[in-house]
C-alpha cells in the first residue's frame, strides 16, 4: 500500500507530466543559454557605459557654460517719473501741402526729406535715390524748381548716396553709405573733395558707420561749421569693455577736414543684446545752437554735448506710457545678425523713444514716443506715435497724442509756421505734407 501511495503521490504533484518533460526540459535548457548569451553580451559592453556617461556629463556642462556665456537676463531700464502723467496738448492743422511728382518718383521709397531756405524763399527738397536726384520744390506753390542729377557729377547708383545736406545754393554735402563717404559737391565746379569714413582705416568698435534718414538727417553746427552723423553697428554681444568704447557721432569739421568719432552709448546698453540694427542701437541727434542733443531709444533722459564732444548735461525726457523699457534676453555672441522676425517682434512689443527735433523758432524741443497699444503678435502692427514737448527751460510741456494714421512723423521738418509732417495719404503721383500749428 505505501509503495503504491508513494508512486501515486509522486504522480499527483510533478510540476511537469512524465509525457511533458521530452518537450519542456529542452526548451528550458535553451531558454537558459539564450539567457546566459544575452546577459553576457551586455556585461561585456558594460565597460562602455561609463564613457557614455562621461560624454552625457560633458555635454550637460557644455550646454551649461554655453548658456552662462551666452545668455544674459533682459535689462530693465525703468522709468524714474512713470507716475508723473503729461497734459496733453493739441494741434492745430494750419495747411496741407500738394508736390507733385514725376514718374519716375516712388513717394513710398522716399527716405530723405529737408527743407532749405534761401533768402525768403522755402523750398521742400528730397532725394530719389532710384535715380541718384534731387528735387527742389517751392514751398508757398508746390511747384518743381529745380532737379540735381548727382549722376552728372559721377556718383552712381551703385555708390547709394543716402543722404544729404545743403548748404547753400551751389554746395551741398552727399553722404554716400556703401562705400561710407562724406563728399563736398559744387554744382558750378563739381566734386570738391570726398573723406571715407571707412571703418578699415579706423578702430572698428569706436567707428560711428553713420545711416541716414530724414529722422536722422546731417546736421550742422553753423557756429563752428562743423557736421554730425549718427551711426551704428549692427552686431550685438559684444563685452561691457566694448561696448562702453562703441561711439554713435562721427563729427566732421568744415574748416580744418578733421573727423572725430565720438559719444559712446550710455551704461545702459554695456554687455546687453538691445536687438542690432533692426532694434534699439539708433541714435537721435538735432542741434540747439552750438550744442548737440544726443537721445537713445532706451533712455528716458537725453544728453548734451558741447563742440569738443563733452557732455555738459542730462535731462529727463521721457513718457509715462513709457513705464519701462526692456533688453532682449539673451546676448548674441556667436552670430553677427539675429532672426529678422524676432527682433521685429521685439521692436514692435517694447516701448521706445526715437526722433528728436529742436525747434529754434519757437524755442521747443520735440521727442517721438513709440509705444505698443497697436501691437499684436497676430496682426503686428507700426508703433503708436506720440510727440512729448520740452520747453527752453528743459520741464516738459506736455505730449500731443499724433493722428499717426494719418500722418508720418518718421517724416516730420521743423517750418518756420509750424511742424511740417508727411500725410499718409501720399499718392503714387503726389505728396500731401501737413502743416501742424502746437
Amino acid at each position: 500500500m505505501a509503495t503504491i501511495k508513494t508512486e501515486t503521490s509522486e504522480i499527483l504533484y510533478n510540476p511537469v507530466p512524465v509525457y511533458l518533460e521530452s518537450i519542456v526540459k529542452p526548451i528550458i535548457l535553451s531558454l537558459k543559454i539564450r539567457l546566459a548569451s544575452e546577459w553576457g553580451a551586455l556585461y561585456k559592453h558594460m565597460r562602455y557605459l561609463k564613457f557614455i556617461i562621461i560624454f552625457l556629463l560633458v555635454a550637460v556642462l557644455g550646454y551649461a557654460a554655453y548658456h552662462a556665456i551666452v545668455y544674459r537676463k533682459p535689462r530693465v531700464v525703468q522709468n524714474p517719473h512713470s507716475n508723473a502723467k503729461e497734459p496733453l496738448l493739441t494741434a492745430k492743422l494750419i495747411k496741407t501741402f500738394e508736390f507733385k511728382v514725376d514718374s519716375l518718383t516712388e513717394p513710398d521709397n522716399i527716405k530723405y526729406y529737408q527743407l532749405f531756405d534761401d533768402s525768403d524763399k522755402s523750398y521742400l527738397t528730397f532725394l530719389n535715390s532710384d535715380i541718384h536726384t534731387i528735387y527742389f520744390y517751392d514751398l508757398a506753390n508746390g511747384q518743381l524748381v529745380r532737379t540735381i542729377d548727382l549722376k552728372h557729377y559721377g556718383f552712381e547708383l551703385s555708390s547709394k548716396i543716402q543722404g544729404y545736406y545743403i548748404l547753400n545754393s551751389d554746395s551741398i554735402l552727399l553722404y554716400s553709405y556703401k562705400d561710407s563717404n562724406l563728399s563736398l559737391l559744387s554744382i558750378t565746379n563739381g566734386l570738391q573733395y570726398s573723406i571715407t569714413m571707412d571703418s578699415r582705416l579706423f578702430d572698428q568698435d569706436k567707428t560711428a558707420h553713420p545711416f541716414l534718414s530724414t529722422r536722422t538727417p546731417i546736421l550742422k553746427d553753423e557756429v563752428n561749421n562743423v557736421v554730425y552723423m549718427s551711426g551704428f553697428w549692427s552686431y550685438e554681444g559684444r563685452s561691457k569693455k566694448k561696448d562702453s568704447e562703441r561711439n554713435v557721432i562721427a563729427q566732421f569739421s568744415l574748416n580744418s577736414g578733421k573727423l572725430v568719432h565720438d559719444v559712446p552709448y550710455p551704461p545702459i546698453f554695456w554687455g546687453v543684446n538691445w536687438g542690432g540694427a533692426g532694434g534699439f542701437r539708433q541714435a537721435f541727434l538735432d542741434m540747439w545752437a552750438d550744442t548737440l542733443i544726443v537721445g537713445f531709444m532706451a533712455d528716458h533722459n537725453i544728453h548734451f554735448y558741447n563742440s569738443e564732444m563733452k557732455e555738459i548735461r542730462s535731462e529727463y525726457f521721457g513718457s509715462s506710457m513709457v513705464p519701462e523699457i526692456r533688453s532682449m534676453g539673451y546676448a548674441n555672441y556667436f552670430k553677427e545678425f539675429l532672426p529678422t522676425q524676432e527682433i521685429y517682434e521685439y521692436y514692435l512689443s517694447t516701448p521706445s523713444y526715437s526722433l528728436i527735433k529742436f525747434d529754434k523758432y519757437r524755442q521747443k524741443l520735440y521727442r517721438v514716443v513709440e509705444s505698443t497699444e497697436l501691437f499684436t503678435l497676430k496682426n503686428m502692427q507700426r508703433k503708436r506715435k506720440s510727440l512729448l514737448v520740452m520747453t527752453k527751460d528743459f520741464s516738459i510741456a506736455g505730449v500731443w497724442k499724433i493722428p499717426d494714421e494719418e500722418v508720418d512723423f518718421d517724416h516730420m521738418l521743423i517750418h518756420r509756421d509750424g511742424l511740417l509732417v508727411l500725410n499718409r495719404g501720399s499718392s503714387s503721383d503726389h505728396l500731401y505734407f501737413n502743416l501742424y500749428e502746437l
